[in-house]
């Protein structure tokens, strides 16, 4: 995410897939980084297009993003 303010929350998580599973249960989440050294996880309503992603080779980072499909909720209010 491009700035600061798209920050949803910080906290610490048991592992990456833990870290996944609490951004697919906020509505507003789009992307999420987990840091495996310090088991620090954070949520941000920025899709990863709104910035850029920076690769280091030493990082214990993982960025990861969820992708909201509409054809997978078109079948929802439907009368």
């Amino acid at each position: 995410p491009a700035h600061p303010i798209e920050l949803l929350g910080s906290f610490t998580a048991e592992s990456f897939l833990h870290c996944a599973t609490e951004c697919t249960t906020n509505p507003q989440c789009r992307t999420f980084v987990f840091d495996s050294s310090t088991d620090q996880c954070n949520l941000y309503e920025g899709e990863t297009s709104t910035g850029t992603l920076m690769t280091n080779a030493s990082s214990t980072s993982q960025v990861a993003s969820i992708e909201y499909i509409p054809e997978l909720y078109r079948c929802y209010n439907q009368s």
